[in-house]
Formats: C-alpha cells, sequence, structure tokens
C-alpha cells in the first residue's frame, strides 16, 4: 500500500523506506495478512503483519482508479504481527515475524 499526505503521490521511479511506524502514518506499506476474506459484510483476516524494515523500490504508479498500475520491488523486509483496531495500531507483544530477501509487485490500481 502506499498513502501520502495532502493529494500529491510522488513519481516514479523511486525508492522508499519501509519504516517502523503504526499502519495509520506509514507511507511505504508493506501489509501481509494471514487467512484474510472479503464478504459483503466486510473483510476479515486472522493475522495481520505490517513491515518495519526495508527498501521498497518503485518503477511504474500510475494513480488513475481504472486501469491504473503499481509495479516494483521490495528488498531485505521484515514484518512484525500487528494489532490493528479502532484503538491499537502496535506490534503485537509476542507476535510472528516474516523476512523477505526480495520479491517483486505488479498489482492494478
Amino acid at each position: 500500500e502506499q498513502w501520502y499526505a495532502g493529494t500529491a503521490q510522488p513519481a516514479a521511479p523511486r525508492t522508499g523506506s519501509i519504516a517502523a511506524v503504526g499502519y495509520n502514518v506509514c507511507e511505504d506499506c508493506l501489509v501481509l495478512y494471514e487467512g484474510y476474506t472479503e464478504s459483503p459484510q466486510g473483510i476479515s483476516y486472522n493475522k495481520m503483519y505490517l513491515g518495519q524494515s526495508g527498501s521498497v523500490q518503485v518503477n511504474a504508479a500510475t494513480y488513475v482508479e481504472m486501469g491504473g498500475q503499481l509495479r516494483g520491488t521490495i528488498t531485505n523486509a521484515r514484518l512484525d504481527e500487528w494489532t490493528y483496531t479502532q484503538g491499537t495500531d502496535a506490534k503485537k507483544a509476542d507476535g510472528g515475524c516474516y523476512t523477505i530477501g526480495a520479491a517483486s509487485f505488479d498489482a492494478g490500481w
């Protein structure tokens, strides 16, 4: 996910850092869900992991709702199990983690 304050989106190509901050304030967010499902009632998941370190290279980013694209790579990433609710945005005590040496992504907008 990419979220930026204001209305301006950074141009690609660009390199960003996956930082140890909360989900509500991350810009280059790396998020992994276990047991993710969508239904008419909403989304649900068993566990959420949020990136705490690493880098992201965005090679293409077209910010349009229909036909947009987001492509790039992630390197040396660590994701920690995360608690994200109405009142909590924090690393889960005694939670699990994932490490990703290198991966690529190619997604629609």
